[in-house]
């Protein structure tokens, strides 16, 4: 279950670098949405067998939380305000 918790954190961490690259790019607007390897998000592929659902708050200010989960395990990891959980 440890790999695939750190793919789902390595997941929420690359989902962070698109959604700061993405609000530099578009006057600090985020998107959401739901991202799989099959069907990408806003060029957001994550690891097989993970989705993230991420989910934008126009603000103010804006902001952004995502939430990961792998297939093969019960276990879900959240990112809000840059912090990981994983229960």
């Amino acid at each position: 279950d440890k790999a695939y918790v750190a793919a789902m954190k390595s997941d929420l961490r690359n989902m962070a670098t698109y959604e700061e690259q993405y609000a530099a790019d578009n006057g600090g607007a985020y998107f959401g949405g739901t991202a799989t390897t099959a069907a990408p998000l806003q060029g957001f592929s994550p690891s097989q067998n993970v989705t993230v659902v991420v989910t934008n708050v126009a603000g103010p200010p804006p902001s952004w939380s995502a939430t990961a989960t792998h297939s093969q395990s019960a276990k879900t990891c959240s990112m809000t305000n840059g912090v990981i959980t994983c229960v």
